[in-house]
């Protein structure tokens, strides 16, 4: 009974916290009513993606407040999105020479140095800003070009032109348990794990054709010993492109959302039917102006980079996979993206001679998201401020939080300061 009144007080002054601070919120932003007030509005354009820094990178991942980019003998570079700025640089792992690709699993960051011998390691992210080490790095068969993705217990190194490989890992990341090989054909850049960590989607060279076609998707189920194959699906245009980079990764890159595997590859990305995995079918194909290297997808959007006959940005809306809408941007700074990762609020691309790129995806302070900054957006913006609720585009001064401290630069804002 003590419990539940101390609750029901703490309820009620939380309430009341609430209703004063909308009171005076609108009683101070009502003052912006009697100012002539700009509208703001934002396409994306090249010119608002931001360069973070100038090594290169070749590969990068995200979360929605923290992006991990693979930079070879630098190590891997920790972006915080919320500030926009370089959080941390963390060195390879001893016994290591390079980090040349990665994967997310939750908290865990995987990382693979594809270069000599090879070698897999297994980061704990609980402290983002920190990636701590917590298994390996262990040895892992990799030839020239190569990649690394895991998901549910089950990490696959796809080994370039040496075997791929199977291991299993706890919820801590500690690898586990036997090794399960497996050779594919001539080589295999790169390899996308299902969300249930069962299958995997290989890029292929294939040693012979496939549809008639030299590279392609080979689709493997990694849930025991030994490794099986399940199916082959060629794809037309797909193989070695300008911009491609060493020891990680040709082009041939994938994406998965439900039952659909998006291939970027050859002159654009091909939409696969994954829901029966030992006989995977092409639904469509979306050309691109651009060689495409590498996709992401987040909700109902893809993300395509490319660098050949120009360094751009593609997103591609596929709410209506008959009817797909295409949008491309040239990149700034002339440089050479290989990777890109997408969350809500932002898409970060790793290039090979810039380093990270970030484009932010909303348009500050267009609270009721119609594409505009106006006094429209006050009503919602203290709808925020009384309530729990968090909103990316009225978080002002990028503190994680919608709360007082907001108040003013909204107010600057509006006014056009």
């Amino acid at each position: 009974m003590v419990l539940h009144i101390l609750a029901v007080k703490e309820n009620l002054m939380s309430n009341r916290s609430r209703n004063f601070i909308a009171r005076h919120a609108l009683m101070f932003l009502a003052l912006v009513a009697f100012v002539t007030v700009p509208a703001f509005s934002r396409q994306s354009t090249a010119s608002e993606v931001e360069i973070l820094n100038t090594f290169a990178t070749n590969n990068i991942v995200a979360t929605e407040q923290f992006a991990f980019a693979a930079a070879g003998s630098q190590g891997i570079v920790v972006v915080d999105l919320a500030t926009l700025t370089i959080a941390n640089v963390v060195s390879p792992p001893a016994g290591t020479g390079t980090i040349d690709d990665l994967c997310l699993d939750g908290g865990l960051l995987f990382t693979l140095d594809g270069a000599g011998a090879g070698a897999l390691s297994v980061f704990s992210i609980a402290n983002p800003a920190e990636p701590t080490l917590v298994s390996g790095p262990v040895g892992a068969a990799v030839g020239p070009f190569a990649g690394v993705s895991a998901s549910n217990g089950r990490v696959v190194v796809s080994g370039g032109t040496s075997l791929l490989s199977v291991r299993s890992y706890d919820d801590d990341g500690n690898l586990f348990g036997a090794v399960s090989s497996i050779d594919l054909g001539i080589g295999q850049p790169d390899v996308l794990v299902s969300d249930d960590g069962s299958t995997a989607y290989v890029s292929t060279d294939f040693a012979g054709l496939v549809n008639g076609q030299s590279f392609g998707i080979t689709v493997i189920d990694i849930s025991g010993i030994p490794t099986t194959v399940l199916d082959q699906i060629g794809i037309p245009g797909a193989g070695f492109s300008p911009g491609t980079s060493g020891p990680a990764n040709f082009p041939i890159e994938s994406a998965l959302q439900g039952d659909v595997l998006f291939v970027a590859a050859g002159n654009g990305v091909s939409v696969i039917d994954v829901s029966n995995p030992a006989s995977v079918q092409t639904i469509t194909q979306i050309p691109l102006s651009t060689n495409p290297v590498n996709i992401d997808v987040f909700d109902d959007t893809l993300y395509v980079v490319g660098n050949s006959p120009s360094s751009t940005l593609t997103t591609i809306d596929i709410s209506n996979l008959s009817s797909p809408v295409v949008e491309t941007v040239v990149l700034p700074g002339n440089g050479s993206p290989l990777g890109v990762a997408a969350t809500s609020t932002h898409v970060v691309v790793a290039d090979d001679d810039l380093g990270v790129l970030v484009d932010q995806l909303f348009l500050l302070g267009d609270i009721n998201r119609d594409g505009v900054v106006n006094l429209l957006d006050v009503e919602p913006f203290i709808a925020l401020l009384s309530s729990s609720a968090f909103q990316a585009e009225a978080d002002f001064n990028m503190d994680g939080q919608v709360n007082l401290l907001d108040i003013q630069p909204f107010v600057t804002l509006l006014g056009g300061g």
